[in-house]
C-alpha cells in the first residue's frame, strides 16, 4: 500500500511538471520553476505567433534560457491581482480598485512582461538571463511613474478631500464625492457640497437664492422638510469658516449645540417627513410637545383670568363698590 501511494504521488508530480514546464512568468518576467505556479489555457488558434514562439523556445533551450511558453505561465502570487504588482514595485498597500486604476494610467506603457514584450522576437531579445530576475524589465522611471499614479488614484470606497475646501453646509472635510454649488467662501471662491448635502440641493431645484439654500441645508441637517420651508436662522459652515476652509472630521460638527437644537426642533415640528427609522420616535415627541404646549396655554389662560379678577377687584375697591373687611 505504501509503495502504491508513493507511485501515485510520483505520477502526480510528473503530471504536474509536464503540465507546468519551466518558463518565464507572464506578469513579472521572472522564472517559474516547473511544477509551480499557474498556466493559462492554451488558445485554440494563435496564428503565426504561436509557431514563432515555439521556434524561439527551442533556440532558447539550446542556450539554457527559460522559454516563454507563449506567455501562458505565471507565479501563483503574480496571478493574485494588480494590488500585488503595485505592492512589489512601489511598496504601497492599496486596494485592487486603486491598483487597477493606477496601472491603467500608464497605458500604453504597461508593466506586465507579456504586455511589455508581446512579440516573441522582442521578448527573446529582452529576456536573456538564464536566471531572469522578476520585474527586471521595469525601469526605475516606470516604478516612479506607477507610484505617482497610485498617489493620485482615488478609491471610490474611501472618502477624500476636495481642493475647494470642506462642504459649504455641513463642514465635513472628506467625502466619497464632491460637487459644485452656488455657495461661495468669504473670499469669493466656489465652495463645494459633499455627497450627502448635494442631493438635497439638487432635489429642491438647485436654487441660487441664499434663503432657499439655507432651507435646503436645514433639511440636510435634520431630514425634515415642509412647505414653505425656511432655514430658521441656520448658520452653515460657509457662513462661519472665514479663511479656514479645512472643515471638520464629521458632518455638522462646527457648532454642535446650536445645530443639535435646530435639528431637534425641525424634526419634532415635522415628524411625518422624516425617514422611517426615526419617524415614530419624533411622532411621539411631537405629541408630547403638543401636550406641553396645551398645558402651558391653559396655565397662561388661568393666570390671565386670575390677574383679570384681581384687577377687577382692585378697581371695585377703589370705586367704593366693595367694603373692606
Amino acid at each position: 500500500m505504501v509503495l502504491k501511494g508513493l507511485r501515485a504521488r510520483l505520477a502526480e508530480i510528473n503530471e504536474r511538471e509536464a503540465r507546468l514546464p519551466r518558463a518565464l512568468c507572464r506578469v513579472c518576467g521572472g522564472v517559474v520553476p516547473k511544477g509551480k505556479g499557474t498556466i493559462l489555457p492554451e488558445p485554440v488558434w494563435q496564428g503565426p505567433r504561436r509557431t514563432d514562439s515555439q521556434i524561439i523556445d527551442r533556440e532558447r533551450a539550446k542556450l539554457d534560457l527559460p522559454p516563454f511558453h507563449s506567455w501562458r505561465r505565471s507565479h501563483a502570487a503574480c496571478a493574485g491581482g494588480p494590488e500585488r504588482t503595485v505592492r512589489v514595485l512601489t511598496g504601497m498597500d492599496v486596494s485592487a480598485t486603486v491598483a487597477a486604476g493606477a496601472l491603467s494610467q500608464l497605458l500604453p506603457r504597461k508593466l506586465a512582461a507579456f504586455a511589455t514584450c508581446p512579440d516573441p522576437d522582442i521578448a527573446n531579445a529582452r529576456f536573456r538571463e538564464p536566471t531572469q530576475k522578476p520585474w527586471s524589465h521595469v525601469s526605475k522611471a516606470d516604478q516612479a511613474a506607477l507610484e505617482a499614479a497610485v498617489r493620485t488614484t482615488h478609491d471610490p470606497s474611501a472618502p477624500r478631500r476636495c481642493r475647494q475646501g470642506a462642504c459649504a453646509w455641513c463642514g465635513v472635510s472628506r467625502s466619497l464625492s464632491w460637487h459644485g454649488s452656488s455657495e461661495a467662501w468669504s473670499d469669493g471662491t466656489s465652495a463645494p457640497l459633499c455627497a450627502d448635502c448635494y442631493p438635497v440641493w439638487r432635489k429642491r431645484g438647485a436654487s441660487d437664492d441664499r434663503n432657499d439654500r439655507r432651507a435646503n441645508a436645514l433639511e440636510a441637517l435634520s431630514g425634515a422638510a415642509w412647505f414653505p420651508m425656511t432655514g430658521q436662522g441656520i448658520r452653515c459652515y460657509v457662513d462661519i469658516a472665514g479663511d479656514d476652509h479645512t472643515g471638520t472630521p464629521g458632518r455638522w460638527e462646527y457648532a454642535p449645540e446650536p445645530l443639535a437644537a435646530l435639528r431637534e426642533s425641525a424634526r419634532i415640528a415635522h415628524p411625518e417627513s422624516l425617514p422611517g427609522e426615526i419617524r415614530d420616535e419624533y411622532r411621539e415627541k411631537h405629541r408630547a410637545a403638543l401636550r406641553e404646549t396645551r398645558q402651558r396655554l391653559r396655565e397662561i389662560e388661568r393666570d390671565q383670568l386670575a390677574a383679570a379678577a384681581r384687577a377687577e377687584s382692585e378697581a371695585a375697591k377703589r370705586a367704593g363698590w366693595l367694603l373692606e373687611v
